[in-house]
């Protein structure tokens, strides 16, 4: 899988004339796959469990949309809003999984009603409107860089579990 990876990567590489594998281009789409990477650990342990979570983004809007609003609205510090997050996403998938375990309910059915209410839930709290963040700190979670340096170590250390883990499977 990974000399089929590291193809792909070449022919758009190729593809771009040469632009694809730039540290530039490469920051990019870090940044902008880094939700959707953190979400597809999770389910893959879901689906590897034989159920599926349709809610999944809702949760994380509405997990997001309460982060918002501590942060602006509230005005609560950062790391509460953070932890207010979490507590959140975590109690609505114990929810989800209370209805799926003892309740019988097929996860199915329990995650497409939850996609349903929970985006329901963040257009009531904001009111169906955008929140705009002042909050540099908050801002940069998801717009910010790490240093180049820092950067090409955690590089270099990714590479090597990737190669070491895929030598002794």
């Amino acid at each position: 899988m990974i000399a089929v990876l590291g193809l792909i990567w070449a022919y758009f590489h190729w593809a771009t004339d040469s632009i694809f594998l730039t540290p530039r281009n490469l920051s990019n789409l870090m940044t902008q796959m880094s939700v959707t990477g953190i979400l597809a650990v999770g389910m893959l342990m879901v689906i590897v469990s034989g159920n599926i979570d349709l809610s999944v983004g809702s949760v994380l809007g509405f997990a997001g949309g309460i982060a918002a609003y501590a942060v602006t609205v509230m005005e609560y510090g950062l790391p509460t809003a953070i932890i207010a997050a979490i507590v959140v996403g975590v109690a609505i998938g114990l929810f989800h999984g209370v209805l799926t375990a003892y309740l019988n309910i097929p996860a199915f059915i329990v995650t497409l009603g939850g996609l349903l209410a929970w985006r329901g839930a963040v257009k009531w709290l904001l009111g169906g409107n955008t929140i705009p963040i002042s909050n540099e700190t908050f801002k940069a979670i998801g717009q910010s860089n790490i240093g180049v340096t820092f950067g090409w170590i955690l590089a270099g250390v990714a590479i090597v579990f990737v190669l070491f883990m895929s030598a002794h499977r």
